[in-house]
Parts: structure tokens; sequence; C-alpha cells
């Protein structure tokens, strides 16, 4: 719906905006019970056990997302430094979808349209559009999102996927109990805390991860009982299925080569080729999009081990996920013990896609393939959930909780101190003055800054010809000839007008950031191009044809 009223109005627009939420929310709950009836949870059916975990992670989930933004006198800031590169990127998507054009240009390189997965925060766009304050829609829409995980992954594998994929830390925490202080045991490793580096900080996980609880439950069940599924719903998932990449890549990624598994293993190709009939529209639109139509440069590359895991394979694993893996072994040995040949079929094929990322990583960042990985963990879980763990007695189930996630909570409660630890993303000085500066600037004009994260410009929404290079990078793009451009025209170099011509921008924005990076003293571009206005500390330069 918000795509089809950005066409129409060229923008997000408020009436688009209500328009799309009315609809959107209305045909959303007539189809959530046929795609599946995880949605219904019954809280009167939880024991002390996950009633506690539930709660504790709730509170986490709020108390972080409160603390998203944390809109001071003289300061917009943050809780933690994981939202540092990334809750500026989405606040800059979040405000360029109301300047428009559409189709979006990308707000951090604006030589191109957005290829990054965009619906979740086109999503946010339709609520900051309606004047709803940012730092209130994110908290609420990343609360609503936090409960939907908590059932949906509850649906997949009970407390055990609560405590494994987002509690688990590893050996590292267990620290605490020879000095009782309260860290983030997980900061320096290369398994982080799923909450604090993946959960909030980026957002497309925030509907990825749930749409890919419901499909991973859905793929099981319909590869090893097809029957027992209405073929209604079927085709709903496989919509779905489709539809994932536009929110998150890595789920969809993982969630296709995952089904593929499934059919292989358990020779239901027929129940894989009716999915992916309704899935293969969307899906191959957003990669011909994604791609441009293939002509982008690859992200996927090999290497022996993830985060070089494969140098002490046990050990690193161990310090990493430390029970949580301890979990796995055992539970292959009960699986076997027990010949539970079609359980541990999929334990084979989780087994194969945790060695095969690897070697594959689908990132120009190694470590985001920590964002695939978080799926064999989920998978896993839910075999020993559904196989042994749920047959243990309560206090037995208790002890188990709280050796596999000891770490992890202590490492949410050692980042949950509200503003004491909070980091500055933007000066209100310098946002006040872009305000002035960039208010009747049109939306498609391109505008000149210091390439960096968390530029003031970006947070209004207009678009940069170039944002911070590691997302560019993250992305595949070449920036080195466009960033020694730039550097030519803020230098002027001999050559600053020939750099500039080639850059092809409209505006270029001499502000604090700028002076800080590139010297305050005035450059000899400042004598031809005519200056627009002036704010405070901050001017803005007409760049004529």
């Amino acid at each position: 719906m918000a795509l089809l009223f950005s066409l129409v109005f060229g923008r997000v627009e408020p009436v688009g905006a209500l328009l799309s939420l009315g609809l959107g929310s209305y045909i959303s709950a007539r189809l959530a019970r046929r795609i599946d009836q995880s949605f219904e949870f019954d809280v009167k059916g939880l024991n002390t056990l996950e009633i506690s975990i539930g709660l504790f992670l709730l509170w986490s989930f709020c108390r972080h997302f409160l603390y998203l933004i944390i809109d001071g006198q003289k300061s917009i800031k943050t809780l933690i430094k994981n939202n540092l590169g990334d809750l500026p990127l989405h606040i800059s998507h979040i405000r360029s979808f109301q300047e428009g054009p559409f189709p979006f240009l990308n707000p951090s390189y604006s030589s191109d349209y957005l290829r990054y997965p965009f619906g979740m925060n086109l999503y946010s766009s339709l609520w900051d559009s309606l004047g709803v304050p940012l730092g209130s829609h994110m908290f609420i829409v990343g609360v609503a999102c936090s409960l939907l995980l908590l059932v949906l992954s509850y649906r997949l594998a009970g407390w055990v996927s609560w405590v494994c994929v987002l509690l688990g830390g590893g050996s590292a925490g267990w620290t605490f109990l020879q000095n009782g202080r309260y860290l983030d045991f997980q900061k320096d490793l290369a398994w982080k805390n799923i909450i604090t580096s993946m959960w909030v900080p980026q957002r497309g996980l925030l509907i990825g991860i749930p749409i890919g609880l419901l499909l991973m439950r859905h793929f099981i069940t319909v590869s090893r009982s097809p029957n027992s599924v209405p073929i209604q719903r079927m085709k709903l998932l496989g919509f779905l299925w489709g539809v994932l990449p536009f929110f998150h890549t890595h789920s969809f990624v993982f969630m296709s080569l995952f089904f593929g598994g499934l059919a292989l293993f358990y020779n239901k190709w027929k129940v894989f080729v009716l999915h992916l009939k309704w899935a293969i529209l969307p899906g191959t639109l957003w990669i011909l999009y994604a791609t441009n139509f293939f002509q982008g440069a690859s992200v996927i590359h090999f290497q022996w081990g993830w985060q070089k895991s494969f140098d002490s394979f046990f050990s690193f694993w161990f310090v990493n996920l430390g029970p949580v893996l301890l979990l796995f072994i055992a539970n292959f040995v009960i699986l076997s013990a027990r010949k539970k040949w079609e359980e541990l079929k999929l334990f084979a094929l989780l087994t194969l896609f945790f060695f095969f990322f690897q070697f594959v990583i689908f990132s120009v960042w190694d470590w985001d393939n920590l964002k695939l990985l978080i799926w064999v963990i989920f998978g896993f879980s839910a075999l020993a959930w559904s196989t042994w763990i749920k047959e243990l007695r309560l206090w037995q189930q208790s002890l188990l909780a709280v050796v596999i996630g000891l770490t992890g909570a202590i490492t949410l409660v050692a980042t949950m101190n509200g503003q004491k630890s909070a980091v500055t993303i933007f000066e209100k000085s310098e946002l006040f003055e872009a305000e002035e500066i960039l208010m009747e600037l049109a939306g498609e004009s391109r505008i000149l800054t210091r390439p960096t994260f968390n530029h003031p410009v970006s947070f209004h929404g207009k678009k940069l010809l170039m944002g911070f290079s590691g997302h560019l990078y993250s992305y595949g793009i070449d920036y080195g000839p466009l960033q020694s451009k730039i550097e030519d025209v803020y230098l002027a170099n001999e050559n600053w007008q020939e750099s500039l011509k080639a850059l092809d921008v409209d505006y270029i924005y001499w502000g604090p950031s700028e002076k800080r990076e590139f010297g305050a003293e005035s450059k000899a571009w400042m004598d031809v191009l005519k200056k627009v206005k002036t704010v405070g500390e901050t001017s803005l330069y007409k760049v004529e044809e």
C-alpha cells in the first residue's frame, strides 16, 4: 500500500500514509489467522520459568527502545554505541521517503536508487509523516515487534529459543561469578548479544525475524506432513516468503536455502514448488531491483572460517556459544539414542548450514553472517525443545536456562543503565541550522557534504552525494574516486573545479562538520559560487550548471 501511494503522490504524504496504515491494518488482521495460528497466544499457559524469562526480555526491549533516541536540550543521544552508525542511517531513510521523489533515491548515495531493504523504514516513515514524534513511533514499533518476536519464537521452540538466541552469550560471562561485575561480556566476542547488536540497531530485523519464524515453523511442518496444512495457508506463506527480502535480505537467503534443503532431505519438491509459485514474483522483482539487474558488485565471498573460527574451531565456538554449543551436541546424542530419524534429518540439515556459513560469507562484512547463523540456532533450539527439553521437570529446565542465558542476561543488565552511558549522535545547534538552510530545497536536490555517518543534512532526509563510507562499502560501492573528488573540492585543491563538475551536485554545504574536517578558513570556491543562505555557522552554496 505504501509503495502504491508513494507512486501516486511521488513521496510519502500524510494522506497516503493514513490510507496505507488503515488499509494495511485491515488486510493484515483479516489474513493473520489464515497465515498462521501462532498469533493466538495463551499467556495463562506459561509456567513460572517462561513468565520470568519473558518479562525480563520484555523489560530489556522496553528499556533499549525507550532510550533509542534521547532528545536532550543540546543534543540527541542514544543508549548504546551499536546505534551510532545504524540509527542515523534509518532516520535518513525515514525522512527521505517524505522528501521524494519516487522511486526512492539513496539518501547516502544519491547517484543511485535505494537498493537497501527499506520495508521497515518505509513503514516508520508513514507514522513520521503523520506527525508522530520520531522517538515515540520508533519505540512503539520496536516494542510491538519485540512482542511478536517473543510469541513466534516461543511457538517455534519454547523458552529455549529465547535463551539460546536472545540470551546465549558463550562462556565469557562466567567471570561474573569471580568478580561480581556487570559488564557487556560479549562486546569483544564474534557472537555478540543479538538484542544489542542486531535487534535494536538494525530495524529490518524487526519484521524480518518474525516473518522468518513463521516461515521456518511452516516449512518444517509442510516438509514433514504436508497434508496437515491447508492449501490456502501454503499460498499465503509462499507470498510472505517472496516479500521477505523487502525487509531483510539475509533472512530471505536463509529461508530459501532452508526450504530447498528440506525439500531435498524429505523429498517434498511438489510442496516446495507450490510455495515458490507464490514467492517467485515479489522475490524476483526485489532481487532484480536490489542488484540493478545483476549489474551491482557481488558481496558474496569465500573464506576459511567465519571470523577465523577454523583457527581453533571448538575453542572459538565454546567461547562464543558455550553451553548453547554443548546443548546441541547433547541434542544429537539424545536423538541418536532414541532413533529419531526424521528429527536427525533436520539436525543434519542445520549442521550442514552451520558449516556452510563458516565458508560462504553473504556480505562484505564477515560479521554479518551472524544474521544467517542465528537461524541455525533457532532451528537447533526447536529440535531440542520439541524432542526432550520440554519433557524435563521445571527445576531442571530452570537450571538449564540459567546456565545457558547467564552471560546474555548480564550483558543486557549492563547496557541498560539509562542515560549514564548514552552517546551523542547529533548536536541540536547543527540540526537547527541545517533545518533552516534546507527547508526550501527540492527533495531530489543533491548536496555535497562531509562524508560521515551522522551528518545533520541526512537527519532531515535530504540527498547526500556521499554519506558514510562504511555503509557504501557494505553495499559493494566503490566510493574511493568519489571521496577523492570531494576532498579536492572542500580542500580547494588545484583541480577543484574539474572535480566539482564531475560530482554533478546542486549545492555545497559548509557547516561545523565540514570545518572540523577540512579547516575553517575560506576556500577558493566560496568566491566563485553563489551563497544561497547563511544560518549561524552554516552556509549553503549553489552550484550553477
